[in-house]
């Protein structure tokens, strides 16, 4: 469950997801922790996943895969090209063009899209520039946020593309259902 924040082109993400938010404690609502994270990498996943639904793993237009999962097209053509780079799509130019996934998607972890497209999930500044403090050689947090990062970038390099995409089609599967159901009543 994730809620936008377009101010810092971030979402907030739950990373407790066993706790409900908000949950009651005696009558008063206790808040659950939340981390950042990049559109960026959010939109790389979307991409890849929606890619990895495709048959025959055809050529996909940029344009169609923009109106498909509401990502500015802008936006997904910058993306596309640091995965390019990265060689995990390939792209095509021409009217049979598009992009598709260079490699099965259970070859490709989520870990390695932070890595071409945002490069770190660091939680405070100093982690990925030291001089952005001027206590960060001195701070006793400043190796708790790195411990942290680290777990979730672990986390990460443990799941892949083929997982996400097999979830999403038993929700498509859900959804197209109850709107079968909501459409018969």
């Amino acid at each position: 469950m994730y809620t936008e924040v377009n101010r810092f082109s971030t979402h907030q993400v739950k990373i407790c997801p066993n706790l409900d938010y908000p949950f009651r404690r005696s009558s008063r609502f206790v808040p659950v922790p939340f981390m950042l994270i990049p559109m960026r990498v959010d939109y790389a996943v979307r991409m890849l996943v929606f890619l990895a639904m495709q048959s025959d793993q055809e050529y996909t237009s940029t344009s169609h895969i923009a109106q498909q999962q509401h990502i500015p097209e802008p936006y997904l053509l910058r993306i596309s090209a640091d995965l390019s780079r990265a060689g995990l799509i390939e792209s095509r130019r021409g009217p049979k063009g598009g992009i598709r996934l260079a490699y099965s998607p259970s070859e490709i972890t989520v870990g390695k899209v932070v890595d071409c497209v945002d490069h770190s999930f660091a939680a405070i500044d100093c982690l990925s520039d030291a001089d952005a403090c001027l206590i960060s050689g001195a701070c006793s947090q400043r190796e708790l946020w790195g411990d942290v990062e680290q777990m979730l970038l672990d986390y990460l390099f443990e799941i892949n593309i083929e997982d996400l995409a097999k979830k999403q089609q038993k929700l498509s599967g859900t959804q197209d259902l109850d709107l079968q159901v909501a459409a018969s009543a």
